[in-house]
């Protein structure tokens, strides 16, 4: 993969198959975000998805398919994905987080964690 090339990260726990779920309302489209030509690297397997649509709505991938058919919602906001890579959210497993004497440390360690 060439280093000259964007990366997007998206924080979600949500397979990338999950299927298609309506959006009719208005609500429901105001935090509708479409990821529109994207290169998505599932982490399944060995491979890379070229030409995608990734609609995601609040927290959870509620669409994928090729760009040439999976369309994003009206009022969805759109992200051109072209020459850029989008892949499943990473999770942080090494973090040292401060210890229970620090006055600070519920906040400290949320920062540090999330």
């Amino acid at each position: 993969m060439p280093r000259s090339r964007s990366i997007f990260v998206l924080y979600v726990a949500t397979a990338f198959a999950a299927a298609a779920l309506p959006l009719s309302s208005l609500s429901a489209q105001r935090n509708t975000t479409a990821f529109v030509d994207v290169t998505v690297i599932p982490l399944d397997r060995e491979r890379m998805l070229e030409h995608q649509t990734v609609v995601v709505q609040g927290d959870r991938i509620v669409a994928l398919g090729p760009a040439s058919t999976t369309i994003a919602p009206a009022g969805a906001t759109r992200i051109d994905g072209r020459g850029k890579y989008l892949m499943p959210g990473l999770a942080e497993m090494h973090a040292h987080v401060v210890g229970g004497n620090n006055p600070n440390h519920e906040q400290i360690n949320k920062d540090i964690l999330f």
